[in-house]
């Protein structure tokens, strides 16, 4: 598990925390991670407009050495809750596929940090509305990096 920081999927840059699993062999792994990134609010006039996300994500990877090129495909969930005069909460499906690349720093034989860097195709947009206006969008692109604890068995 880990930290990250993102881009793109909420109005603002916002951090989370990943965790996963993964098989290796040989040169190939597999990893299958969720992921949850702290809520942001957008201020209004009229009340406050919050987002958070949900994604889980497989990542089909090639190996070399410390360093990993990996395919991401993550299918999760937006929530907006509209703390206005006639807000609500509603949940929206999220997609997106991209292009991860990692770094294995192995100090201990079983232990280690993984530092990773990652950019996404968006084809679920999401836009959100407050009294017919529209206030925010996801980008058609995302991005996040982040640091964690590997452990190898």
């Amino acid at each position: 598990g880990g930290a990250l920081g993102s881009v793109g999927l909420s109005p603002q840059p916002t951090a989370g925390g990943n965790v996963g699993l993964g098989l290796r062999y040989g040169s190939f792994a597999l990893y299958g991670e969720g992921r949850i990134d702290l809520p942001v609010s957008i201020e209004l006039g009229a009340g406050v407009v919050r987002t958070s996300l949900l994604l889980g994500t497989l990542l089909p990877c090639l190996q070399w050495r410390h360093f990993g090129a990996c395919v991401s495909l993550s299918v999760g969930a937006l929530q907006v809750d509209g703390r206005l005069a006639f807000g609500r909460r509603d949940t929206s499906l999220v997609a997106k596929a991209g292009v991860r690349l990692q770094y294995e720093w192995m100090p201990f034989r079983h232990l280690g940090l993984l530092i990773h860097a990652e950019v996404d195709a968006v084809p679920t947009r999401v836009t959100v509305f407050a009294d017919d206006l529209s206030i925010w969008s996801t980008s058609p692109v995302a991005a996040n990096g982040g640091l964690g604890i590997i452990g190898v068995f």
